[in-house]
């Protein structure tokens, strides 16, 4: 990102890492093999700085620079507190849910595990499989949103392009 700049539209990068990221964990669900873990690993970790950096240039852009602080701040306390859910819920959810779904005679290992194989780690693998299919619809929804898909165009710079700075009113001293 740092050599490249990213795309010209910003939030068309962060679409198309969004749904790169999406099928890539679709794919992890598939039956393990080290070339298919290894690619998949790569595009993950491939798209995540252009998510962030298209993202953190678009609110740069947009978020005037005496604002920047208390809105960055804000964005990152909302983005972090879902963590400690992420962290309580993927234990529970791919041991006592997915690991029996998806266990040998398990209710979904004649459907499912027909394609994706059934026994250890394949609960797992599905999990990863809805959330990389929850992850390309929420990108699809956003890209289909007008909105969202023009807010680069829509939503004035907070500094020129012309590089001049805004000229902020200065507070009179009493």
């Amino acid at each position: 990102m740092s050599a490249w700049g990213g795309p010209r539209r910003r939030i068309y990068g962060v679409y198309a890492a969004e749904a790169l990221f999406g099928a890539t964990l679709f794919m992890a669900g598939f039956p393990p093999s080290p070339l298919l873990l290894g690619i998949a690993a790569f595009l993950v970790y491939f798209s995540i700085p252009i998510i962030n950096g298209c993202s953190q240039a678009i609110w740069l852009v947009k978020t005037p620079p005496e604002m920047q602080g208390r809105v960055f701040a804000t964005r990152r306390m909302i983005a972090w507190s879902s963590l400690p859910l992420a962290y309580l819920l993927a234990g529970p959810l791919a041991d006592r849910v997915f690991e029996p779904l998806m266990a040998a005679g398990g209710p979904l290992a004649g459907s499912v595990g027909k394609l994706i194989g059934a026994g250890p780690g394949r609960g797992i693998a599905l999990l990863y499989m809805i959330f990389g299919v929850f992850l390309l619809g929420v990108t699809l929804v956003a890209l289909l949103y007008p909105p969202m898909r023009r807010l680069e165009l829509e939503i004035p710079d907070a500094v020129p392009a012309d590089g001049r700075d805004r000229v902020i009113p200065s507070r009179r001293r009493r």
